[in-house]
């Protein structure tokens, strides 16, 4: 059974993260690392909302890809957002660390808040299509 209701909530915290990301444009005055960890969320939430639209119990994971590949392993196309997956970084160590200097990734944030957008709105889109 789908559960509409917990898919809309899980999409609403992402986009309260998407907000966030959006409004830490400023890499003078917000941290990269703070930034990432917020487009991760925005992500890993987006996904979750994903699989609760397609009646698959989400695992309680912060990985993107392993999420993304159990979208995938029901059919859903997921290529478009993979390139997302690198967020996973934030997700654990790095929100108590520093990145360490041959990991570290500098991003567009524009972009990045740019790619992350799309994946709200596409599962947003799906979330209007659902049957009630």
């Amino acid at each position: 059974m789908i559960d509409l209701d917990h898919a809309r909530e899980l999409l609403e915290l992402a986009e309260e993260d998407l907000r966030t990301v959006c409004g830490m444009a400023d890499a003078t005055v917000f941290a990269e690392r703070a930034f990432c960890l917020h487009a991760q969320q925005a992500t890993e939430k987006a996904l979750k909302a994903w699989l609760t639209l397609r009646g698959r119990p989400y695992p309680f994971i912060h990985d993107l890809l392993r999420l993304m590949r159990l979208l995938a392993e029901m059919g859903e196309g997921t290529s478009a957002y993979e390139h997302l997956a690198w967020l996973t970084l934030y997700a654990g160590g790095f929100r108590y660390e520093r990145v360490p200097p041959d990991m570290e990734r500098s991003c567009d944030r524009s972009e990045l808040t740019a790619q992350v957008t799309g994946l709200l709105r596409h599962v947003r889109q799906l979330l209007e299509e659902a049957p009630p």
